[in-house]
């Protein structure tokens, strides 16, 4: 049974097991995770597989695949770890899944600039999408992966410059308050894509460099939004504010194409500091929520415990409704 694998902590790998307790919760709420461990000979997804369903909870033969990326073996950051396991892991299916059809998305009024000249830009971010997944075939294109816009408007000439980027997680900024009580992901998101006033960027338009504005904006949607707080600044030290992140959002202010809604399948929460902290899960197991701390299994019922993901939740993983 999914809901009793729990895997043993060989020192500091605590961010390992955190991070494979959060795919299983991908695997079980995600037909399309699985396809990566589908016609593959490739040695680290057989050996994911194992652990993923139980068969096996000695993670060391697969942290070996990434050792010459990290030392496996010490404090590392789950969230890295997560970038570097999905970039892994595609590379090891590279050709294993075909492009589907279905990549279009409609436009919405929500845009970043309501010219024509914008809307028939945005048009070609099916082409952009195709192109990209033509030349990553990586089996969890669409788990992972959504678009993003990054759009720089002179305030002389209105015209802009646009790029467009792929994203497998966002990361979120925690704002500074009196009442740290009331922070809650709005604010979080809010701060993340606010806005920017800058000086010193020519227009190729107009050439004036005086003033600007950056905006940026989430264009479509993984299967699987990957959320991580930033609770750690350039000093290494942490923010340990709760942030009330709920069950159930809509990203409507910040995606452009659709009203895109989410529910939260698992969080990897941490506890200490940068160089002496721990990571452990509280996922949903069906319709149960439980706690996953290495080998050490706890069960919260059908809810869980909010006030532990707002207080000590790092990494979230939040699963695309389809309406």
């Amino acid at each position: 049974m999914a809901e009793e694998i729990s895997f043993h902590n060989h020192g500091s790998t605590c961010y390992a097991n955190a991070l494979l307790q959060c795919l299983i919760s991908c695997k079980e709420f995600v037909p399309e995770f699985s396809k990566c461990f589908m016609n593959t000979n490739s040695r680290l997804c057989l050996e994911l597989q194992l652990l993923l369903t139980g068969l096996r909870d000695d993670t060391r033969n697969f942290l070996r695949f990434f050792s010459d990326k990290m030392n496996v073996f010490s404090q590392n950051d789950i969230a890295e770890f997560f970038m570097i396991v999905v970039s892994l892991v595609n590379e090891h299916n590279q050709g294993t899944l075909q492009c589907k059809s279905d990549s279009k998305y409609p436009l919405s009024k929500n845009t970043l600039s309501q010219n024509a000249s914008y809307i028939i830009q945005t048009k070609k971010m099916n082409e952009l999408w195709d192109k990209w997944e033509s030349q990553n075939k990586g089996c969890w294109n669409r788990t992972f992966f959504g678009q993003m816009i990054s759009q720089i408007t002179c305030m002389s000439c209105k015209e802009y410059n646009q790029n467009n980027e792929m994203f497998n997680m966002i990361s979120i900024p925690i704002p500074k308050m009196e009442n740290i009580s009331k922070i809650d992901i709005w604010q979080c998101l809010k701060l993340a894509f606010e806005d920017e006033t800058i000086e010193g960027w020519k227009c190729d338009h107009c050439k004036d460099n005086k003033i600007s504005k950056k905006s940026q904006r989430l264009w479509s949607s993984p299967e699987i939004l990957v959320i991580q707080l930033k609770r750690f600044d350039h000093n290494r030290s942490k923010n340990n504010s709760p942030v009330h992140m709920p069950i159930s959002f809509t990203m409507n202010r910040f995606l452009l194409a659709l009203d895109d809604k989410f529910t939260l399948i698992s969080v990897a929460c941490h506890i200490g500091s940068l160089n002496s902290g721990h990571y452990y899960t509280i996922r949903k197991t069906g319709d149960q929520w439980n706690m996953y701390d290495d080998d050490h299994i706890y069960y919260l019922g059908k809810k869980p415990c909010i006030e532990e993901i707002s207080r000590n939740g790092y990494l979230f993983f939040y699963k695309l409704v389809h309406s």
